[in-house]
């Protein structure tokens, strides 16, 4: 990540079982503000992003999808 400063979390859904969809942005090379998602699929025990092409997709639909999730970006913003 070229400006760590940018990073922005936007979405952190927590889902029953520990699988958690982010979706973020930050500013590339050229300073234009870039979305971003990954998933963590707790039962892979594997972290995709949107570079994992197919298996991202997979993850994200099968997961992310769903409802349930908990939004807890909010309560981590003073990590960041």
């Amino acid at each position: 990540m070229k400006n760590p400063a940018s990073f922005k979390l936007e979405t952190a859904l927590v889902f029953p079982g520990g699988s958690t969809c982010y979706e973020y942005r930050a500013t590339n090379s050229f300073n234009a503000v870039v979305p971003g998602r990954a998933v963590f699929d707790m039962k892979a025990e594997k972290l995709y992003s949107e570079q994992d092409g197919e298996s991202f997709r997979k993850a994200w639909n099968s997961i992310c999808t769903k409802k349930g999730g908990r939004n807890i970006a909010p309560g981590l913003e003073w990590l960041l």
